[in-house]
């Protein structure tokens, strides 16, 4: 496989990012989140290439699933809480493949634990729109 120098940099660093994040997998939520939200908008840039569309997929999953731990250590250090992109990147990836009850199950795990969406009708509304796909 061969890279220009900036592609080679970028790669190494994701690759070396990702490795470090498996050692600390169920430790440090918040700091996990903040390794997550790298690799997610990394991997969503090259999903056309080769495994990284099964990492594009596998992140957010990961991601999603410390969300309980993180809003719960992030709102002990913090008076105000952040966006939190992997169910909302996970409902789209799940929608452009044409999985649209998994991105349902998506939407209604994120209004069940509450994560807001930064988009004008949330969750809600996203959810919607995939049970009129469905329908269609």
């Amino acid at each position: 496989m061969k890279y220009n120098h900036g592609e080679l940099s970028e790669h190494k660093g994701i690759k070396l990012l990702a490795e470090e994040a498996e050692k600390y997998e169920g430790q440090y939520p918040i700091d996990m989140h903040y390794v997550y939200l790298t690799l997610q908008k990394y991997f969503y840039t090259k999903r056309e290439k080769g495994a990284n569309l099964k990492r594009c997929q596998n992140i957010p999953e990961k991601d999603m699933a410390i969300y309980p731990e993180f809003k719960k250590a992030y709102l002990e250090e913090h008076d105000y809480f952040v966006n939190y992109p992997a169910f909302k990147l996970m409902a789209i990836i799940l929608e452009k493949q044409g999985k649209f009850e998994e991105a349902i199950q998506v939407c209604n795990r994120a209004i069940e634990l509450g994560v807001e969406c930064d988009t004008k009708s949330g969750f809600e509304g996203r959810k919607k729109k995939l049970e009129k796909k469905l329908n269609d």
